[in-house]
């Protein structure tokens, strides 16, 4: 255990360069993994506050806009509804082709333009006891997301243009009460629903990011060690096959930190997954060959031993 490498010393260490690798090789698996969980929780925290604090001010402006022009919200047995007219169908749209339409009844369906669903990014169709999102997946393709309000089961499809508009001008009017909703109304304000819609997406932000984080590394490093394994594993002379995926784990850690940057602050071009896979298997490859010269330098010594 004494000469095993602590967490920060790992990452200070190879973040400066290869001379820390021969010593790393000695660290348990359970502290590998340790180490691998405690830089991934740090990276989805760094990325989900970058991310809230980028665009915190734009959803504030949606958050805005959308109470002044419908109001408080009012939910009870009979569904949810805005407190500003809410019998009157009407549009809010946002920049960049979003928007959310609210309709208190639908007798007839729903028709949505056709110029509309061409500019649609995501698009809101919200009814009383309702709410479908609509999301293009490419050309003549639809995420179509649907959530009864008062429910915890959404169910989704994948439709044509052409279904998409065949399911909205069937919806209809959903009878009678919300089961187990009381018919007391509870008004939501801006306040309360924005700080309740913030929590869950950072919490659904923050889990997301720590596994992406937390499982790429087996992920990847367990794939080329394999391919390693069957083209030229055999070659390693200070090191096992085991202690070389471990070094894979430990190189891939600048790596994540800098490939955080790309989702962190929206970079175009690469992804988390596409920046990892790159930086991982060069700099894995390095410390690799410095350990194994060191290896030959010291007459043949294993630093897995």
């Amino acid at each position: 255990m004494k000469d095993q490498v602590g967490f920060f010393n790992a990452l200070l260490g190879t973040c400066r360069g290869t001379e820390i690798f021969p010593r790393l090789c000695r660290n348990s698996w359970g502290r590998t993994v340790l180490h691998l969980f405690l830089l991934s929780v740090f990276c989805a925290f760094a990325v989900t506050l970058v991310q809230a604090v980028r665009t915190g001010p734009e959803i504030n402006r949606f958050a805005t806009g959308f109470f002044d022009a419908f109001g408080n919200l009012k939910f009870n047995a009979y569904g949810l509804k805005p407190e500003i007219q809410p019998d009157k169908a009407r549009t809010y749209a946002i920049s960049g082709g979003r928007w959310v339409s609210y309709f208190p009844s639908t007798p007839d369906g729903v028709v949505i333009p056709e110029k509309e669903l061409l500019l649609t990014t995501v698009g809101v169709v919200w009814t009383p006891k309702q709410l479908i999102i609509l999301t293009p997946l490419g050309e003549d393709s639809w995420q179509c997301s649907v959530f009864p309000i008062g429910s915890l089961f959404p169910s989704g499809r994948n439709c044509s243009t052409a279904e998409l508009k065949s399911f909205l001008a069937g919806l209809r009017d959903v009878p009678g009460k919300i089961p187990f909703m009381p018919e007391t109304t509870a008004v939501w304000t801006k306040h309360y629903v924005m700080t309740n819609i913030c929590a869950v997406m950072a919490v659904m932000l923050l889990l997301f990011h720590f596994l992406t984080a937390f499982i790429l590394p087996f992920f990847y490093t367990g794939m080329f060690a394999l391919v390693f394994r069957f083209t030229g594993g055999r070659q390693l002379r200070s090191m096992t096959l085991g202690t070389f995926w471990k070094i894979g784990i430990y190189a891939g850690f600048p790596v994540m930190l800098f490939a955080s940057c790309f989702p962190a602050f929206d970079l175009p071009f690469l992804r988390y997954g596409t920046v990892y896979m790159i930086g991982l298997v060069i700099y894995w490859l390095v410390a690799a060959g410095r350990i194994e010269r060191a290896g030959m330098e010291s007459g043949g010594r294993r630093f897995d031993e």
